[in-house]
């Protein structure tokens, strides 16, 4: 049994053939496990070289690529991807706006962003949270309106 299967209960019906999903911010590799476990190929990101350094020595290598780097300076081409995974790092982001709209433009056309945030709140109201420095009121209300559909 995958710890990360709780977390990662969404993942599985976005697979589609052999997809390719980034898992940005994989830390030791819990959620990257558990993804290429069901037939994906994983690209993990992570800016800590120690969890990378841990989660290499479980990963198998046929399924998966492990990456130092920043979410804010990825390394991939346009549409590269066809699911990108960000479980509990959007919040330790300096600039999340930023990783957000370089994780548009790496997702393929069809491509799904799939965020976990580990608090209490919505993620419209983290959105939001984070956001706020650069948003009208109209333009919070209209990111919280469309983080819940």
């Amino acid at each position: 049994m995958f710890p990360a299967q709780p977390k990662c209960k969404y993942v599985q019906k976005y697979l589609y053939g052999k997809a390719i999903v980034a898992d940005i911010g994989c830390g030791v590799g819990i959620e990257t496990d558990f993804i290429q476990s069901l037939g994906a190929f994983v690209v993990g990101v992570d800016i800590d070289f120690d969890l990378l350094k841990i989660a290499k020595n479980h990963l198998p290598n046929e399924n998966t690529q492990l990456l130092a780097g920043d979410a804010h300076h990825l390394p991939f081409r346009e549409k590269a991807f066809c699911v990108v995974v960000m479980f509990d790092v959007l919040e330790h982001l300096n600039d999340p706006l930023q990783v957000l709209t370089h994780i548009s433009i790496i997702l393929k056309d069809e491509g799904i962003l799939i965020l976990g945030v580990p608090n209490k709140y919505t993620f419209g109201e983290t959105l939001q949270t984070i956001t706020s420095p650069f948003r009208s009121a109209n333009e919070k209300q209209a990111l919280v309106e469309c983080s819940s559909c």
